[in-house]
């Protein structure tokens, strides 16, 4: 899906809802953020807080990136540089390290 880095991150969010052809409403629901909410932030009124592009991004099944914008996105893709990115990213998500050794909790 091309990201539209010239429109404010309501446009995006309202071009990926449509092209998952969901209503406002069922975006809503979906992802548990009010239909008020979602208008206003599509229309560009209200800017998305962290947590609501959280919750469009999962609702929507993309990335935050997408529906942000991050810039450079494109050009990672047209380089296939993405392709190798996304590994990388995937495993640092679920890679943990333990607990530190070095650092006691606090007595309690």
């Amino acid at each position: 899906m091309p990201t539209h880095t010239d429109e404010h991150t309501g446009a995006r969010i309202a071009h990926t809802r449509k092209v998952r052809r969901l209503t406002q409403r069922e975006l809503a629901d979906l992802s548990q953020v009010s239909y008020s909410t979602l208008t206003k932030v599509e229309r560009g009124v209200l800017p998305a807080s962290p947590s609501v592009i959280g919750a469009f991004a999962r609702a929507l099944s993309v990335a935050v990136t997408e529906l942000t914008g991050q810039p450079y996105l494109e050009e990672l893709r047209q380089d296939q540089l993405d392709g190798l990115i996304n590994p990388i990213r995937e495993a640092l998500n679920i890679y943990d390290l333990g607990p530190d050794p070095d650092v006691a909790p606090a007595p309690g």
